[in-house]
């Protein structure tokens, strides 16, 4: 039903479970992802987490970083040959775009997955929770000052196709000094 986006009575013969069964199968499978990863992957970052995350990248030279975020198209073996349009973007095969944010320890605290691979990194920022939280208000609250500067909102860390945006800062292209080295492109 997940990888194929398909009803549960569509799934009976080749499996051959019965529909109430399938069904069955799959609450029982998302209540034991819900409680097993609840607790520490399956919410959005709270206080004590900001807080942590603040606190690790600042140790690191990233004063008000959040995180790095960027998008990946992850191809799509099985997919439903009616849609082939709308998924088939750059890679000239269907996909689906996972949009996420990370911390430095791989924790994934944000994470938006699904839309076509027809479109790109900044095609998902009108779609995104997270840039729809950032415009609502409700992204995580930071404060911090560089140069004598107060700033009131985290950045995240992001690769040229972003828009210039206060909310990421993008990596220097020809660094001069050890202090531009952090934002590297390799």
């Amino acid at each position: 039903m997940l990888a194929y986006d398909a009803p549960a009575d569509s799934l009976d013969e080749c499996l051959r479970l019965g529909e109430s069964t399938i069904i069955e199968s799959m609450r029982r499978f998302v209540c034991v992802v819900v409680e097993v990863f609840d607790d520490e992957y399956l919410h959005a970052p709270n206080e004590e987490d900001i807080a942590r995350l603040l606190a690790i990248n600042e140790r690191r030279g990233f004063l008000g970083m959040l995180g790095s975020i960027d998008c990946m198209h992850w191809r799509w073996k099985n997919y439903p040959t009616v849609w082939s349009g709308s998924f088939t973007g750059h890679v000239n095969a269907p996909t689906i775009i996972l949009e996420a944010v990370a911390s430095q320890d791989l924790w994934i605290w944000q994470a938006f997955f699904g839309m076509p691979g027809s479109l790109n990194d900044t095609n998902m920022l009108h779609r995104s929770h997270l840039l729809n939280n950032l415009a609502t208000g409700e992204a995580p609250k930071v404060q911090y000052s560089i140069n004598g500067h107060h700033y009131t909102m985290g950045y995240y860390l992001a690769d040229d196709i972003y828009p210039k945006w206060a909310t990421f800062v993008k990596p220097i292209r020809s660094p001069v000094g050890r202090k531009r080295q952090h934002f590297v492109v390799q």
